[in-house]
């Protein structure tokens, strides 16, 4: 009955908001009295995997196809309903990004699960499994009791800062059967900003607008966010 978790990683390495994703659900299964399984998709650095025991990891199941190096939602979907029958997992947490976004409710439609999208908030388990998440653009917040028997979670990326412990997960080789049609829509290329922060992991972020008057003022703002390690907006 393990709490599932789509990680993401980049050259084999999880970034922050995979971090925040396991240490989420390690508060979930606290509180359900369960465990946590990181389900990896895809080429990733055994030391990586195991180190996913600091944020709350209890067990990593690895499905080392190449093919899952680019997201294909169809194939994620497949892995992660493949991942929850293993476990016998009533939750499954995403995050709520590009890949969540494409891969939970594939996931949800799967499994026959409610899902949150956004969720800003550990749900609250005294009221049944209610999640907070974000309405009208961030004006308002909603409150949603999922009251089916799998749920299905994404988290809104930066909404609990990372905290590390102790501890290693076990990494385990998951086997799935895929054919031609999970991979029918494929990544070709991938383009990725190096040398900044990027803007959905930044604590801090240095914004511009009008205010600037034109472009041979932008550079302060550069200077401003190179001194603060932040990341840059407009």
């Amino acid at each position: 009955m393990s709490v599932i978790v789509l990680t993401e990683h980049t050259q084999g390495a999880f970034r922050k908001k995979t971090l925040e994703l396991v240490q989420y659900a390690a508060e979930i299964a606290k509180r359900m009295n369960t465990t946590v399984t990181a389900v990896v998709p895809g080429a990733a650095q055994e030391s990586e995997m195991q180190a996913l025991g600091a944020v709350g990891a209890n067990k990593v199941l690895h499905v080392a196809d190449a093919r899952l190096d680019n997201l294909s939602a169809r194939a994620y979907a497949k892995v992660l309903a493949a991942a929850a029958e293993k476990e016998g997992a009533k939750v499954i947490v995403c995050s709520h990004d590009v890949t969540g976004k494409a891969v939970a409710p594939r996931v949800a439609a799967r499994l026959k699960a409610g899902i949150v999208a956004g969720a800003v908030s550990h749900p609250d388990l005294d009221k049944g499994f209610v999640v907070k998440k974000n309405v009208f653009s961030g004006k308002a917040f909603a409150f949603v009791n999922i009251t089916s028997d799998i749920k299905v979670v994404t988290l809104m990326p930066n909404t609990f800062q990372v905290k590390k412990g102790e501890g290693q997960a076990a990494v385990e080789k998951l086997e799935v059967n895929f054919d031609d049609k999970d991979f029918a829509v494929q990544v070709q290329k991938v383009d990725k900003v190096t040398g900044a922060v990027p803007l959905s992991e930044a604590e801090l972020v240095v914004s511009g607008g009008r205010g600037m008057k034109g472009p041979e003022n932008w550079g302060v703002l550069e200077d401003l966010a190179n001194t603060l390690g932040a990341a840059l907006a407009c």
